[in-house]
């Protein structure tokens, strides 16, 4: 009987530890930074310069970077903290017409580490590249 005992408090004890603190990975709160790496096949660099403090999800604004072609276009969208979801759209400095629509998530991290956005963006302006190609930045 005794035995059956410590099994029964050693599965409850396990299956606490396994579960661990809630909080222990989690999505980034700020994106504010600069992020480097790919939009398709071009290098590119997202600024996020604000993030308003709206919940659940809060504005951004910022620039995007074609390192390749040292273009630089302004961004405005949101992100979601709770979520790790981002959504925002590529303009044209001049006209202010957007062309390219992208929507992504964070990778929920462990404090300390790197954050990684990864998804998808649709070209509108250009005839010749209609479609959806891949992004990955991190910072």
């Amino acid at each position: 009987m005794r035995s059956i005992q410590f099994v029964g408090l050693g599965l409850c004890l396990a299956s606490a530890i396994a579960a661990g603190p809630a909080n222990a990975v989690t999505w980034p709160a700020n994106i504010v930074g600069t992020y480097a790496g790919l939009a398709n096949s071009a290098d590119i660099e997202i600024i996020i310069t604000s993030q308003a403090s709206a919940a659940p999800c809060s504005a951004i604004t910022g620039s995007l970077v074609d390192t390749d072609q040292n273009i630089t276009n302004p961004i405005a969208g949101y992100y979601c903290p709770k979520s790790g979801a981002l959504a925002f759209t590529r303009s044209d400095p001049t006209s202010g017409q957007t062309f390219q629509v992208y929507t992504g998530s964070f990778e929920a991290t462990a404090k300390k580490q790197s954050n990684k956005l990864a998804g998808a963006f649709g070209e509108y302006g250009d005839a010749s590249n209609l479609g959806l190609y891949p992004f990955f930045v991190n910072n």
